[in-house]
């Protein structure tokens, strides 16, 4: 459904549709054009077939959202394409938080912030300027839920075979676990690592390391992510 893109040709078009251009700056009227910005590779343009988002570089790890969709995609489709947009930045680049403004006299954008779980940092004027970061998404994502669920469950069957007890279930690890497992599958391995190990400073978890192209040591057991699937290369005994 999510697809990046370089290519303006679509998003202009939607930009410029008179039920969209008045919504998303300027004078509301005059035609944009964001050919130069997606050009700029360091910025993120992702399109359905009914609209997308820019995300704007602003520092690393941090972005600017700017979101454009038709008619035709609002409402049920909007909100799951919105979900897979969110972990789309979250797993595969190096984002960490993204910003938007929410103007007064567009309430679907302030609605759609709600939605996603946006907060609001700040209010200049008749425009509240929101955010939402990484771990906004881990406590919300169900992708990221069922990740680790299925993580623990692949540990806990290898766990079982060396005959090693197996996790007590913790949604919150689970979420962590499935965090990093998602970006790892995106060949972020060290995104993965890094944040995971800082969840696991906050709740008492000993840290994990990469110590391969692929490969993850992560105290109890070593694994190697094979594409979306995974292996077990060795489970430890506790001392």
């Amino acid at each position: 459904m999510i697809r990046r893109t370089m290519d303006a040709t679509f998003l202009n078009t939607v930009a410029n549709d008179p039920t969209v251009r008045p919504f998303i700056g300027g004078d509301g009227e005059s035609v944009i054009d964001l050919g130069p910005q997606l050009a700029d590779p360091r910025n993120v343009a992702l399109e359905t077939e009914h609209g997308g988002w820019v995300l704007f570089y602003l520092a690393p790890g941090e972005y600017v959202l700017h979101t454009m969709f038709l008619k035709s995609g609002r409402g049920r489709f909007y909100r799951k394409a919105s979900a897979e947009a969110l972990r789309w930045m979250f797993t595969r680049t190096d984002c960490t938080e993204i910003l938007t403004e929410c103007p007064d006299g567009n309430p679907a954008a302030r609605m759609a912030a709600v939605m996603a779980g946006f907060r609001e940092r700040f209010v200049r004027g008749e425009t509240s300027y929101q955010a939402f970061t990484i771990d906004d998404w881990i406590a919300r994502d169900a992708e990221a839920l069922k990740a680790g669920q299925w993580f623990h469950e692949r540990i806990d069957e290898a766990r079982g075979l060396h005959g090693v007890d197996t996790h007590p279930d913790d949604e919150a690890h689970n979420r962590a676990a499935g965090t990093a497992i998602l970006m790892m599958r995106e060949g972020q391995i060290g995104k993965g690592v890094a944040v995971y190990n800082r969840w696991a400073r906050f709740a008492g978890y000993a840290q994990i390391a990469q110590v391969g192209p692929h490969v993850v040591d992560i105290g109890d057991a070593v694994i190697e992510i094979v594409g979306p699937d995974m292996n077990v290369l060795a489970v430890r005994r506790p001392d």
